[in-house]
């Protein structure tokens, strides 16, 4: 953690042409998962590694979609950088979820990480077809996750 709270602070092109107009605003991450105590563990975790991105819990798939489409309809500047995705939840499943996402133009490449207590090779696999980041099985310890989120390269806001 101390290599990462050391690197410079960095910010995406659409933060730094805000900030000519007023302050830079971190770009959110979204926490999708239908256990508060999952969206809140990994909530800390990324407090813990540094990033000032706000984290956005969002409890079912279909009110992940609806918060991404006001992001895309109403402010691109709002979208997250990135998206925590579980993937079994009741009604819209991540896949569900992931599967709607790649098929909309301005979230094609929004990185998705996904979290699942199913292990089973072909859900994992499926997941990588559709273009996750990467898959962690739950329970997923804190150097895991922070070892993802660092290797994601993404125009994090650090402390």
């Amino acid at each position: 953690m101390a290599g990462l709270a050391g690197q410079a602070h960095q910010v995406s092109a659409a933060s730094a042409a805000r900030s000519q107009s007023g302050p830079v605003v971190a770009r959110p991450i979204f926490i999708v998962d239908d256990d508060a105590d999952s969206r809140s563990m990994i909530g800390a975790c990324l407090l813990a590694l540094g990033l000032t991105n706000p984290s956005v819990g969002l409890a079912s798939g279909n009110e992940a979609r609806m918060a991404l489409r006001r992001c895309v309809d109403v402010d691109a500047a709002t979208l997250p950088v990135l998206v925590v995705l579980d993937r079994q939840m009741p009604g819209s499943s991540g896949i569900d979820l992931l599967r709607w996402m790649r098929t909309t133009p301005a979230l094609r490449d929004l990185p998705v990480v996904m979290l699942s207590g199913d292990d089973d090779a072909a859900g994992v696999t499926h997941a990588y077809e559709l273009g996750v980041r990467s898959y962690l099985v739950k329970p997923v310890g804190f150097d895991v996750l922070a070892s993802v989120v660092r290797d994601l390269g993404l125009p994090w806001q650090l402390t």
